[in-house]
């Protein structure tokens, strides 16, 4: 059994900002002069207003940790349980301080945040016969906190970070998609799909002008206030309305008939966006033959089809083959895939949303390693005492993909340098 307990700090904030220091502004000072002949000067500008009382975070660590061994030391176990409290937090402050001070503020030691977590291994080693061993090493982690003092901000949304009494990690929020459409998937294509999710909003504004007494909910769709104008935009996914206005008390009116891209109609997509790992490690051994490699486990995160490097006019731009299935009423009418130039230029169809998300769920081979030490005879015939060969990769396979053929979850846009398999010999040679 392992017990610890520590204390330590941090300083993480921006220099100097205990002492009030000021910049060279040329050409921002006074002017002299006429406009035909005027004449420019240099200025200060003065930085953040000083905290001559800040100091140091502080850190109060705990860990309890648990080894053990059974069955004649072929199964393992280690657990280990951590909670730490980061208190007088350095964090800059708004809610305090009035516009009229005319400069920005230095942190000061306000925020409290509580972080556990814990982690888990387990490994089995074992041989059958006299030549043939193997073990099997698997560990897990999960780790969360909670926000005890903070400078909540203004308007406090179910989305919002950084509010007290939650835990930093509010999870993805997104739309749900309209599946009233001729095909069930929220992409509009025809007149038909227009006009029913035009109905589908002016009936959720007559509902709400009916409900409040009131006549202000008109149909509204990313700005767009008239079904002509709707109509013209094919290929635009169309989302769910799900919620009204903002009300004082940080909750939502009822529906009202617009989608206005104000997060008024988005969901909880992933509660946590923090994925869970497995990481699996296995050995084989026989007659100076061996194996190794890990196998990479994770599941839980928001994981959504990449669209943030696409660019439907840019001619050294990479873009995924499957846009190549984009709706067009003219070349296309039988895509499943929304219109790129309602998602990279106006923006329409990048929301996060359920359309899409993909199942996060993820298996890859990181590496793997075959080695082979020759037998002692040999070896001793060229004069060495040992002569060992191994082969290795990395980067390998991913066994379960959530991107599947288009793009390996381990790289980043499409732009990017990809990242690559990796092949390796080795010759380890002992006199």
């Amino acid at each position: 059994m392992r017990v610890s307990a520590g204390k330590s700090g941090a300083d993480n904030t921006k220099m100097w900002q205990w002492l009030q220091t000021f910049s060279l502004q040329t050409f921002k000072g006074a002017m002299f002069g006429t406009s035909e002949d005027v004449k420019y000067t240099d200025g200060l500008q003065m930085s953040v207003s000083p905290n001559r009382e800040m100091k140091w975070s502080d850190s109060y660590k705990y860990n309890l940790g648990i080894d053990a061994r059974f069955l004649r030391s072929r199964l393992s176990a280690s657990v280990d349980m951590w909670y730490v409290q980061d208190k007088n937090i350095l964090s800059t402050r708004s809610d305090d301080w009035p516009y009229s001070l005319g400069t920005g503020i230095a942190s000061s030691n306000y925020g409290d945040i509580d972080s556990w977590g814990y982690e888990i291994s387990v490994g089995w080693s074992d041989r059958i016969g006299r030549d043939f061993k193997y073990s099997v090493d698997m560990s897990t982690a999960f780790a969360d906190n909670k926000i005890k003092k903070w400078n909540d901000p203004a308007v406090v949304y179910p989305w919002t970070t950084g509010v007290k009494g939650r835990s930093t990690a509010t999870g993805t929020w997104g739309y749900k998609v309209w599946k009233g459409n001729e095909r069930g998937d929220g992409i509009l294509r025809t007149d038909e799909d227009f006009e029913k999710y035009w109905n589908y909003l002016q009936a959720h504004a007559d509902a709400y002008n009916e409900y409040y007494g009131v006549d202000s909910a008109q149909p509204n769709y990313m700005g767009i206030t008239s079904l002509d104008d709707l109509k013209k935009t094919e290929g635009i996914l169309a989302y769910r309305d799900l919620s009204g206005k903002r009300q004082e008390d940080n909750s939502f009116h009822r529906p009202d008939g617009e989608v206005n891209g104000t997060n008024a109609d988005v969901v909880q997509l992933k509660k946590k966006n923090a994925s869970r790992n497995v990481n699996t490690q296995l050995r084989l051994e026989w007659r100076g033959i061996s194996l190794s490699t890990q196998i990479a486990t994770s599941w839980g995160s928001y994981v959504r089809k990449e669209l943030t490097s696409m660019k439907y006019n840019a001619a050294l731009q990479n873009n995924y083959a499957w846009w190549a299935d984009m709706y067009s009423r003219e070349y296309n009418p039988e895509g499943s895939i929304p219109s790129m130039y309602y998602a990279a230029d106006k923006n329409y169809n990048n929301h996060a949303s359920d359309f899409w998300q993909l199942n996060s769920f993820t298996m890859m081979i990181r590496n793997l390693t075959v080695g082979y030490t020759l037998p002692r005879d040999i070896s001793a015939k060229v004069g060495m005492g040992s002569i060992r060969m191994t082969f290795s990769g990395t980067n390998l396979w991913y066994i379960v993909d959530p991107y599947r053929s288009y793009r390996s979850s381990h790289n980043s846009l499409t732009a990017t340098y990809s990242t690559l398999r990796t092949w390796t010999f080795g010759l380890n040679l002992t006199l």
